[in-house]
């Protein structure tokens, strides 16, 4: 697609820090590592390693992660706190993304300080980060439930210190995508530059609104590979790659002919199940059973796809079982040079049917074995 006019949008994945979070993972720091070269292989923009002063080991896989990243750039979790700016600086980390609390609740139960002291901490931090060398991210929690006044206040610090990028987290996951169109566009008015999203899946929406944001003018989005993370998880790598490759909305440097093979790889490191329907990366993607799709898929490939699903490393999938009908009975074996008559086919299907309750129970190779033994019952052969 011409990359002409067409914005580009950074993957930042998250998976092994807020992934991490899911009790469906099991992570290592072994495992860490052999991710995170999937991850740069796949062409994600960042990857956040975790959160050093939470485990120590991350400090070990950050320095470790120098050696195996060439495209990638590593970003490490802090508070607005010396002793975690350090530890980011001590794992050789490009950026450090320090967060502070923007609602008033989140005001309240994390740091039960005013505000000018929560922004004085802040100011100070990305000063001190700054003089380690590093990039600074700034990231807001709870940014829609956080006044715009606020949210103001918060964008002129961060263009004041010239920090590297600003995350609005919708860390309760309530938000709605005109919500989150309208904290981007409150930020970019200050003259935040790079504005970034962090968005969680409660009420199913995290994909929609970062779509929200991005039309709203943000232009980096922190993913996780099958949107694990905490409670219900976060915006899936998978979907938004997907979206950008697919609809042409916006770019984005992942090697989307590599995308769901390296997800499924990756997420089969961390030992998380992958849910069936889960969309792009799920058995069921591509899965077509019912007679008219399966003829329709064989005769005319993309008749009820979406998308041609080779172009992100997937393909389709037909099966046959109770859903079965002699069109597609018929084709399958003349594709495999099997010759049969109308009634033959009709034989066949009906006995698929009566035989199995699953629409998933055979596939071509399984179908073409049962009309063989079929056939040599009605041919006498």
């Amino acid at each position: 697609m011409p990359d002409e006019g067409i914005p580009y949008v950074r993957i930042y994945d998250t998976t092994l820090r807020e992934g991490e979070q899911s009790p469906l993972l099991r992570v290592t720091p072994e495992k860490k590592l052999k991710v995170i070269e999937i991850l740069d292989k796949l062409g994600v923009d960042i990857i956040e390693a975790g959160f050093p002063r939470a485990q120590p080991s991350d400090v070990y896989v950050y320095k470790e992660a120098r050696n195996i990243v060439s495209r990638s750039q590593l970003s490490g979790f802090a508070r607005a706190v010396k002793g975690d700016i350090d530890l980011v600086s001590e794992s050789k980390a490009d950026i450090v993304q320090i967060f502070i609390p923007g609602s008033d609740i989140h005001i309240q139960t994390m740091m039960g300080a005013p505000r000018s002291v929560v922004y004085d901490k802040l100011s100070e931090a990305v000063s001190y980060a700054s003089s380690k060398g590093l990039l600074v991210y700034i990231a807001v929690t709870d940014a829609p439930r956080t006044s715009l006044v606020e949210l103001r206040r918060i964008a002129r610090i961060a263009y004041r210190l010239g920090v590297e990028g600003l995350v609005l987290a919708d860390t309760v996951g309530l938000a709605l995508p005109g919500d989150i169109s309208k904290i981007v566009a409150t930020v970019l008015e200050e003259g935040v530059e790079n504005v970034g999203l962090h968005l969680h899946n409660d009420l199913g929406l995290a994909t929609c609104n970062a779509l929200a944001g991005i039309r709203a003018g943000a232009r980096e989005v922190q993913v996780t590979m099958g949107g694990f993370g905490e409670r219900l998880g976060n915006t899936p790598l998978e979907e938004i790659a997907t979206i950008a490759r697919v609809k042409g909305l916006f770019r984005t440097g992942i090697n989307y002919s590599n995308l769901v093979p390296s997800i499924r790889r990756a997420l089969e490191i961390l030992g998380a199940p992958v849910y069936p329907l889960k969309p792009i990366i799920g058995d069921y993607a591509f899965l077509h059973v019912s007679d008219i799709h399966v003829y329709s898929t064989l005769k005319h490939p993309g008749s009820f796809d979406p998308f041609d699903p080779e172009i992100i490393g997937s393909s389709r999938v037909v099966r046959f079982g109770k859903l079965t009908g002699p069109r597609s009975v018929k084709l399958v074996l003349e594709r495999n040079g099997i010759k049969v008559s109308d009634d033959e086919a009709r034989l066949i299907a009906k006995e698929i049917r009566d035989t199995y309750d699953k629409v998933d129970a055979l596939d071509e190779a399984g179908l073409v074995k049962f009309a063989k033994t079929v056939l040599s019952k009605v041919r006498g052969s």
